[in-house]
């Protein structure tokens, strides 16, 4: 028989395992982001790298309104603006495995693939898309579903696909055809990929200095930039360079992000009404994104800018060897969506 101080020391053992699996479990539980109030709403911070002005925000505070009418209340969310998050790389800290602090957010793809899964790059290739009909096709193709089922495993999944326009090229000097860009000194970011595709067109691409490209093209430091049309009208680079070419070079897929935790939280009916509200305001402000940027060709055009629209396919082949180089990492991908897209043609 065991002895009364064997029993005492089994019964201490077995409340000590037994402490120490539930504080493994509370652990574990911490992990879960827990988003309801004392009166059972559920908070959700939802986070844009826009102002509160911005045409774009309005999407965001009907897409908020929309989640907490439908849920009757249950849904309580909030909007982090610009001033809290000044890019979409803030907003990526704050989601997923890194952070609990925002629970949906918006997201440029090519970020996502910084952190998360390489194949988000195949949308930023250049000449991959040749209008925003072939950027959406694959946005909802059954190729992008795939890659972004890999992202719960980062803490994070796509809800739906917004806008964020393709970039085109201003100049000093029309351009139609890559021959056309030959020696000029092109204004770009700070993207290996970016400046590799402007030195296969026989250009000379330069890091421009946010805040300073109006000045830059005003002394002729640049002969050119690729940028978005609508930070050239914004920012009235067309006083200083008198042609546009829309080439369509590059397109920025912007994903809404919700955390997977959170997600996991929400119940059915919940669920329900986020992916009905993101994937209806995402239709709706990319629409409104190809009329925005119709309008603001047509206001360039008043402004006395000479714009054109060189044919796609010569830069395409142009530049395939770049396409090729830099999806070598996802190469199957890129072949699935090259295959795609020229059964859309």
């Amino acid at each position: 028989m065991m002895n009364g101080r064997k029993r005492r020391r089994l019964c201490v053992a077995v409340a000590v395992g037994f402490l120490l699996a539930a504080a493994a479990l509370g652990i574990a539980g911490c992990r879960q982001k827990d988003k309801s109030s004392e009166d059972g709403a559920v908070k959700l911070d939802i986070g844009i790298s826009f102002t509160k002005d911005d045409w774009r925000s309005a999407y965001f505070r009907d897409f908020a309104e929309e989640l907490m009418v439908n849920s009757k209340g249950e849904m309580q969310p909030q909007i982090h603006y610009i001033d809290e998050y000044p890019d979409m790389v803030n907003l990526l800290k704050e989601i997923g495995k890194n952070s609990d602090k925002l629970d949906i957010v918006l997201c440029a793809n090519a970020y996502l693939a910084d952190v998360s899964v390489p194949d988000f790059y195949v949308t930023g290739l250049p000449y991959i898309f040749k209008d925003y009909d072939d950027a959406w096709a694959f946005a909802e193709s059954d190729i992008n579903a795939r890659i972004e089922a890999k992202l719960p495993d980062y803490g994070m999944r796509v809800l739906s696909h917004f806008c964020g326009g393709f970039r085109n090229l201003a100049s000093s000097r029309q351009i139609n055809t890559p021959s056309d860009m030959s020696g000029m000194v092109i204004a770009t970011v700070k993207s290996p990929l970016m400046m590799d595709m402007l030195s296969e067109l026989g250009a000379e691409p330069q890091v421009s200095i946010v805040g300073e490209l109006y000045d830059s093209l005003k002394k002729g430091i640049y002969t050119g930039a690729e940028l978005t049309l609508a930070t050239f009208l914004r920012d009235k680079d067309y006083q200083v360079m008198p042609y546009v070419a829309v080439t369509k070079h590059a397109y920025n897929l912007w994903s809404l992000l919700i955390d997977e935790d959170t997600w996991q939280s929400l119940s059915e009916d919940n669920k329900k009404i986020i992916k009905e509200a993101a994937e209806k305001y995402a239709a709706e402000e990319r629409l409104a994104s190809k009329k925005n940027e119709d309008m603001i060709i047509e206001q360039l055009k008043e402004l006395g800018t000479i714009v054109n629209y060189p044919e796609h396919d010569l830069f395409k082949n142009a530049t395939k060897r770049v396409r090729e180089h830099y999806s070598a990492d996802y190469a199957d991908i890129y072949r699935e969506a090259v295959k795609l897209l020229e059964s859309l043609s």
